[in-house]
């Protein structure tokens, strides 16, 4: 199993959203999957 990904991380997904990036756009740039990104937003 995966080791899960650092809270910090997160963080800066989140700080991306609210500057107006998709799921996807955020998750293309901080090289996450977009799966990822589609849960977190």
């Amino acid at each position: 199993m995966p080791a899960p990904l650092p809270t910090e991380l997160r963080d800066r997904f989140a700080r991306l959203i609210l500057k107006g990036f998709t799921g996807r756009e955020a998750s293309r740039r901080l090289q996450v999957s977009p799966a990822t990104g589609a849960r977190w937003s």
